[in-house]
This record gives structure tokens, sequence and C-alpha cells, in this order.
């Protein structure tokens, strides 16, 4: 049966706690987001899967959070209390530190049973779904939002993809047209056209990026405005 003041330690205990957890699950989401935003810019994957990749990273990193936030919280909570006298005034009615065991030994035990299920459980969970999420968006030109049909950009406004048909999970193109644009060695803006009568999407073995492989087509380049 808890006492009062241990119901008290483990209100104040748990609420700093939480207070800290929220501000450390902040920063975590932050950095996170940032590497996410990189990858997708990098073009590892399609934003399409952004927020469940974050979300997924997110659980997997309270391993490392939650222990962190247990020892922070522990330490402002006890320094609040001994810096408004609060100690000091259980420590002369004949309670010492001693008293804060029990209560802090209770979330303790809550504090590694919850790392235990991340760690073991959730953790790789989060890590396999992740990574499974990233490979099917990887294979599928859907994800990378190309639709058969219709004339699309390309990434980085750099030209135009179109595709007569689609399979049904996105791996293989029917008929494929590509009109990009650049800068050549001449100082002339070059078009390069590029045709395929079926194409593939692969990933690169390291899986930081995807390219799409034209069979049975034609490469045409021209400068514009010469000759």
């Amino acid at each position: 049966m808890l006492s009062i003041l241990d119901r008290y330690f483990l209100r104040e205990l748990g609420l700093t706690m939480a207070a800290t957890a929220i501000v450390l699950v902040t920063v975590l989401a932050g950095s996170t987001f940032a590497h996410v935003l990189q990858q997708v810019a990098n073009g590892s994957y399609p934003a399409s899967v952004m927020f469940q990749v974050l979300g997924l990273n997110m659980l997997d990193g309270l391993s490392n959070l939650l222990p962190l936030s247990g020892y922070v919280g522990a330490l402002w909570a006890m320094g609040r209390m001994y810096r408004e006298s609060e100690m000091h005034v259980l420590a002369s009615s004949g309670m010492g530190a001693r008293g804060l065991f029990r209560p802090v030994a209770m979330l303790a035990v809550v504090i590694a049973l919850a790392v235990g299920l991340v760690s073991l459980w959730l953790g790789p969970w989060a890590s396999r779904t992740s990574a499974a999420l990233i490979d099917a968006a990887n294979r599928s030109v859907i994800a990378a939002g190309l639709d058969a049909g219709r004339f699309t950009e390309l990434p980085g406004k750099d030209g135009v993809i179109f595709v007569d048909t689609l399979s049904r999970d996105g791996s293989q193109l029917g008929k494929t047209f590509i009109a990009t644009e650049r800068k050549g060695g001449d100082g002339l803006t070059h078009l390069r056209l590029i045709t395929g009568t079926r194409g593939q999407l692969y990933q690169e073995s390291d899986g930081n990026g995807r390219f799409l492989g034209l069979i049975d087509g034609w490469q045409y380049e021209l400068p514009l405005g010469a000759d």
C-alpha cells in the first residue's frame, strides 16, 4: 500500500518525466524529419512515404529516448524539491532521501519494461516495416507520382516523362517518352529525347537511389538554336 508521500513523489516524478519526454520527442522529431527530408531530396525514396517513415523512425528511437527522459526528469523533479525546500521539510519531519527510493524504483521498473518492449519488439518491427515500405515504394513508379496516359514533370523540373501503360505494381512501364534539357559544353541548350517500347524501375544496391531502364528505344540530342 502506497503512502501519501509515495503517491506525491510518484505524481511529481511522473509528471516531470512525462514533460521531459515530450520535449525530447519534439527534438527527436525535428532531427528525424530533417534526415528523412534529406533522403527524399536525394531521391532515396519518394515523398509519398515520408511521414510513414518518419513515424517509424521515431518509434525506433524511443529505446534511447526513454532512459534519458527518466534520468533528466528525476534530476529535475528532485532539484525542484530541494530548491523549494520540500526535502528539508521532509528531512526535519524524520523522512530522508531514502523515502524517494521506492517511488523512483517503481518508475525505473516501468521505464525498463517500456525500453525492453521497444528494444526487443517495437523497434525491430518499426525498422523492418520502414525498410519494406521504402523498398516497395522504390520499386514502384506510381509512388514516385508517375501516372499512365499523362505527362509528368521529372524531379528538379529537369524535363517531362510520358508512359502509355503501367503494370499494377508500378514496376513495369509500357511505351515511354522522356524529354530533358541541359547546358552543353558549347554553351547551347541541348534537348534530349529518349524513347523506349518498355521500361523498368531499378534501385541501386546500396538503396540510395533509383534509375529507370528503357528497352528497345532511341535517344536523340539536339542543340537548340544551332543548325
